[in-house]
């Protein structure tokens, strides 16, 4: 029987972030998203009150990272993994 490792956190895991960014793909079909637009606008889904959008999807963490180095690469092992079970085919360029 499989066991269930806890997650370091529980925000921004590679399946939640998967899922917005096969939605933010969706939405632009059929036209391609590069890998950087693709992080900010996943960035911009979870932190809409930057926008002055309603409030955030996640609670704000006292230590706010520089998104093109942290999400970037979490964005990418996201669409990797989506491509991996077949929810993702074209739209997305490195």
């Amino acid at each position: 029987m499989a066991t269930l490792m806890p997650s370091a956190s529980a925000f921004n895991g590679p399946l939640e972030t998967g899922v917005r960014a096969v939605f933010v793909l969706h939405a632009h079909f059929p036209r391609a998203v590069d890998l950087n637009r693709l992080t900010a606008m996943d960035y911009l889904v979870v932190r809409t009150s930057v926008l002055d959008g309603p409030a955030d999807l996640h609670p704000p963490t006292p230590i706010m990272s520089p998104v093109t180095q942290v999400r970037r690469k979490s964005v990418q092992s996201a669409v990797a993994l989506m491509m991996s079970r077949g929810a993702y085919r074209t739209g997305c360029r490195s």
